[in-house]
């Protein structure tokens, strides 16, 4: 099977969901689609709470 992010020849495929789309990536490619995942969540949060700290009038 091939790897839909990299291109290389691999044995075994995981079916990844990222922005509601889904790949079928090699092992490698979806620890790092995970981890770019995390680190969207995260910022995505921390500018939650930011706005939630300094939105809104009274």
């Amino acid at each position: 099977m091939e790897c839909s992010k990299c291109g290389e020849e691999v044995d075994e495929v995981q079916t990844i969901t990222t922005d509601g789309k889904r790949k079928r990536v090699c092992e490698d490619c979806a620890e790092q689609l995970r981890e770019q995942a995390e680190i969207a969540d995260d910022a995505t949060s921390a500018m939650k709470g930011m706005m939630e700290y300094k939105g809104g009038r009274r």
